[in-house]
């Protein structure tokens, strides 16, 4: 037995198509294609080139029709979306970090009530915030549906309108069992029923490739399944129950699965995850401030691949500190200039080097991420944490998660969105009785971390916590 299934996997910053195969004993993967996906400002909004990801996906497709796959399964990041007038986008598809909705996000009066209502810890970049300002715009007076961008992209394959649940959960306007809207939230909010698609669980099927498609890219009638769609409960599937979960992206996103909603904490979201399950976590600023830090560099003329940034961050000298879910490093125009301008407020030492500003970037995620699992941990028995993703790459910055998280890591594969995206399409298929065989048949990278240093990181969360607060008094 050889199954092949294709992996669309969409990232913050690229794309990837990934031949899945499964032997009945090993799920398998190889590359068929990446691509570049960078937002670019069009008439002062941040959007994507959703016709460059859409001719990226047929190429894909074509590329993988001589392995005959049995199925194709997406996933994206979330929240951003499509509007549609009788199958045609009628506005482009915006990026998150585009600031339409941070008038209506900051006005929005009890935050509070919706946090308890929805488990979705409220955020600008939640849908439901740039809904309401398309509707003041007009262009929800002209839309008969909205859709995801793993939902868009199925529709385009299939022409069927669904919304998966675990990406239809970023839009706050989920109901709190996961499987239908909140109607009475979107009437609050004079948003349009009707343009809501139904929702529908992953391991299900949106439709069949149509048969224009078939033809002309040289695959059978097969199916598009619903994975989970948001790349966060993608990657969260590959990790056993037990374990906590850090998807190390862009993004660094922390949690559990665990079978029920709990909003005893608000810093903590409510998403839909794998077959009903909640993927419970927080949603902290990742590799976003390195992977910018290394596009400043560039820009003035100085080159280095992550491995290099790797190799010159030391921690000889104790780095400079910076809050990384600070707004200033949101999207600013030079990476390094929002670090100085943060460390010249606080009164610490301007980074000197490259290496001095990985070493802030990463020693200042590490204590933001161990804060945030010092309270997921209370009340709750983990062994360790499984970091997913490609931040797992990075020895160092895994070293200083497990100190300031005192606690072990082991590091999942780098491609673990794609891996959690085809064993669900296996799953589905009916190629695996359930979810655990498929976790035993996934690779492994048999690396871990153990805590070490623990007076180096003392020291650091006393500075760290000083510099907070006394960039928090600046703000007031």
């Amino acid at each position: 037995m050889n199954i092949n299934t294709l992996a669309i996997d969409l990232g913050a910053s690229s794309g990837r198509a990934m031949l899945g195969s499964y032997d009945g004993k090993a799920i398998t993967y190889k590359e068929l294609l990446r691509w570049d996906n960078n937002p670019s400002e069009i008439e002062g909004e941040l959007c994507w080139d959703f016709d460059l990801i859409m001719d990226n996906v047929y190429k894909a497709i074509s590329l993988a029709a001589p392995y005959d796959i049995e199925s194709i399964g997406i996933d994206s990041w979330g929240v951003d979306y499509g509007l549609l007038s009788k199958g045609k986008l009628i506005h482009r598809v915006r990026h998150y970090r585009d600031e339409r909705a941070q008038d209506i996000f900051d006005s929005y009066k009890d935050k509070c009530a919706l946090y308890a209502a929805t488990g979705i810890q409220p955020m600008r970049i939640n849908t439901m915030f740039s809904l309401m300002d398309d509707k003041r715009k007009g262009l929800l007076d002209k839309a008969d549906k909205v859709l995801f961008v793993p939902d868009l992209i199925a529709y385009h394959l299939t022409g069927e309108y669904h919304c998966e649940t675990s990406i239809a959960s970023t839009s706050g306007l989920l109901g709190d069992d996961g499987y239908d809207w909140n109607f009475p939230l979107i009437d609050s909010l004079k948003l349009p029923r009707s343009i809501f698609p139904k929702v529908m669980n992953n391991c299900g099927v949106y439709g069949y490739v149509t048969e224009d498609i078939s033809f002309r890219l040289g695959v059978g009638n097969i199916p598009v399944c619903a994975v989970c769609c948001h790349d966060t409960a993608s990657a969260a599937a590959c990790v056993d129950g037990k374990d906590a979960f850090l998807s190390l992206g862009t993004w660094a996103l922390l949690g559990v699965r665990q079978p029920h909603t709990d909003t005893s904490d608000s810093d903590y979201t409510n998403e839909r995850g794998l077959l009903g399950e909640v993927t419970y976590l927080t949603n902290i600023t990742g590799m976003w401030i390195t992977q910018q830090i290394r596009r400043a560099l560039k820009s003035r003329g100085e080159e280095y691949s992550f491995a290099q940034l790797e190799e010159e961050c030391n921690f000889n000298k104790l780095p400079s500190l910076i809050d990384v879910s600070d707004s200033a490093f949101d999207n600013p125009l030079d990476m390094l200039e929002a670090i100085d301008g943060y460390c010249e407020s606080t009164n610490q030492p301007v980074p000197e080097s490259a290496g001095d500003y990985i070493a802030t970037a990463y020693a200042s995620l590490a204590l933001k991420i161990g804060r945030y699992f010092n309270k997921l941990s209370r009340n709750r028995d983990i062994r360790k944490i499984t970091i997913l993703g490609g931040g797992g790459q990075s020895a160092k910055l895994c070293s200083l998660i497990a100190s300031a998280c005192d606690t072990q890591i082991s590091i999942g594969h780098s491609e673990s969105t794609v891996l959690g995206n085809i064993l669900i399409q296996l799953y589905t298929l009916g190629y695996l009785p359930d979810i655990d065989t498929g976790l035993h048949a996934l690779p492994s990278s048999g690396v871990t971390y153990l805590p070490d240093d623990t007076d180096l990181m003392d020291e650091l969360y006393e500075r760290y916590d000083r510099i907070l607060a006394a960039r928090a008094s600046l703000n007031k």
